[in-house]
């Protein structure tokens, strides 16, 4: 904790912002965890690239015509 709170008055010092950094996200990150963001990239349906897929065809379809529901 004693290191969260040096690092969060560093911060303050040269940015004048406030911010708060856990400690238990702190050990996390030490220990090679994942950030939230990481931890929920495996729990999508569908990836960037295949997103990006599934919004150009619904897109070319929808430009002929096609209802998404057909």
């Amino acid at each position: 904790k004693k290191v969260c709170r040096a690092v969060e008055a560093e911060c303050f010092e040269v940015t004048k912002k406030k911010i708060t950094l856990s400690d238990s996200t702190l050990h996390r990150r030490v220990h090679n965890g994942r950030s939230h963001a990481e931890a929920k990239q495996e729990q999508r349906w569908l990836n960037n690239e295949e997103t990006e897929v599934l919004i150009n065809e619904v897109i070319y379809y929808a430009e002929r015509g096609f209802p998404l529901d057909h």
